[in-house]
């Protein structure tokens, strides 16, 4: 398939994407998309990582699992994007969701724009590592590569 024939694709949609800031951008994507590979995308756009993004269609917050196709009428899509700051400082609480084997209280922290490889800053460690050190790697490994 020659690049930029997903624009010509019939089974694509156009997002008419706003920041906060004012700033509009128009993307053409699959209609077959999830919201979290349009977060990749729109990370080259806005500079803020897909973990730090969050896109809303009126006051609806979409999650990342959706696909274009379930909020596109007629083959468009008006939506807002939040860029927010990552919490750095907050690394802690993952550790800590990992350390008591936590996994809602684990997902629920993901979703809080917070970068997955924050560290303790006594030590260094990160959730993952400690949760490869309790053995609870796998299921934080998925979170963590989701999160992202």
């Amino acid at each position: 398939m020659a690049e930029g024939s997903e624009e010509e694709d019939e089974d694509a949609a156009t997002l008419h994407v706003q920041q906060l800031s004012g700033t509009k951008n128009m993307v053409r994507v699959p209609k077959t998309m999830t919201i979290r590979v349009l977060k990749t995308r729109l990370a080259r756009i806005c500079g803020s990582p897909p973990y730090a993004q969050m896109l809303l269609q009126g006051h609806a917050i979409l999650e990342d699992d959706r696909i274009i196709q379930e909020i596109c009428q007629a083959d468009e899509a008006e939506l807002q994007l939040i860029c927010q700051p990552c919490k750095t400082e907050s690394g802690h609480q993952l550790i800590e969701c990992v350390r008591m084997n936590d996994l809602v209280a684990l997902g629920t922290w993901l979703r809080w724009p917070m970068h997955p490889d924050a560290a303790r800053p006594s030590d260094g460690l990160t959730a993952l590592l400690a949760s490869a050190l309790l053995g609870g790697a796998v299921w934080l490994t998925k979170l963590r590569i989701e999160a992202t």
